[in-house]
């Protein structure tokens, strides 16, 4: 690499670093996606997906850097009678490879000058907001909450287009299996941002699926004023429009079902056409009183 390359990746870099970052997390099928193309509608806002910086880069890296650690003290002590000529790996070097690559990445999508944030949704920042946290100290963080009862049924649908067709039946031992699993892993994803959340509450913002099912434009609002990005009722409705579930879905109405689509249904409480007393009781076990506290039930 020359170093005309190397100053554009550097001012690359700078440049990302000098707007609002954010991040957008939540359990699967919980919405994250439209509150990335929502937020990525508004002129003062890029909004990416999926990333996965922490989860695909920073977690193998860190791996990597442990085994180097590893070998070079092993060299030490073989070879150089612990005087080596290197110290190894430090936590900063760490750090500053992973920011680098994030921010590279991000800069991939223009850029303009009227931007004031730049985000990136990656569902499993849930488990790794405290690691995202340090790396970009004034980040801010967005968890997209949704009925776990819901998730588990959007679910079983993905797993339909899988091609495992018991998936949805409700009657089916396969159902259970999946309510089990997926209920287990939308608690862990709810728990693990709440808690980071609850350490740093000024950095972090809940919104509902079904709020911005049912009050769309003050949901929206309190995300771009979280954002520091203008709120007017304009704006509000130009990402209200942008996300619309009749745009993504190929032009059905929410409640107008394509079970191949991604974009299947688009209401709130299908879990009701599901789920029973024994799929229920699965879910429950898997979640404690988690749909309780989150006002659910």
């Amino acid at each position: 690499m020359n170093a005309e390359r190397l100053t554009d990746f550097q001012g690359r870099i700078a440049d990302v670093l000098s707007r609002q970052l954010f991040f957008i997390a939540g359990a699967p099928k919980s919405g994250t996606t439209w509150v990335q193309r929502l937020l990525d509608a508004h002129p003062e806002i890029v909004c990416s997906g999926e990333g996965h910086f922490a989860d695909k880069i920073a977690a193998p890296l860190s791996d990597l850097f442990k085994a180097y650690n590893k070998h070079q003290r092993l060299v030490s002590e073989r070879v150089y009678e612990n005087k080596p000529y290197y110290s190894g790996l430090e936590q900063e070097y760490f750090d500053f490879v992973v920011l680098s690559l994030a921010c590279l990445i991000m800069a991939q999508r223009p850029i303009s000058d009227t931007v004031k944030c730049v985000g990136d949704k990656t569902p499993r920042y849930t488990f790794y907001l405290e690691h995202l946290g340090n790396l970009f100290p004034t980040a801010r963080f967005i968890h997209v909450i949704r009925d776990g009862r819901d998730v588990v049924v959007s679910l079983c649908h993905h797993a339909l287009r899988a091609g495992d067709k018991e998936a949805v039946r409700s009657d089916s031992p396969t159902f259970l299996k999946h309510t089990e699993t997926f209920a287990k892993a939308w608690a862990d994803n709810v728990r693990a941002a709440r808690r980071f959340g609850e350490a740093n509450p000024d950095r972090y913002r809940e919104v509902r699926y079904e709020d911005l099912h049912d009050s769309t434009e003050a949901a929206i609002g309190g995300l771009l004023e979280f954002l520091g990005v203008s709120a007017t009722p304009d704006m509000i409705r130009r990402c209200k429009d942008a996300a619309e579930f009749r745009r993504w879905s190929g032009g059905r109405d929410k409640g107008e079902e394509e079970k191949s689509s991604f974009f299947r249904k688009g209401v709130v409480g299908d879990w009701e056409n599901y789920f029973n007393d024994a799929s229920f009781d699965v879910f429950r076990k898997q979640t404690g009183d988690l749909l309780h506290e989150l006002g659910y039930v």
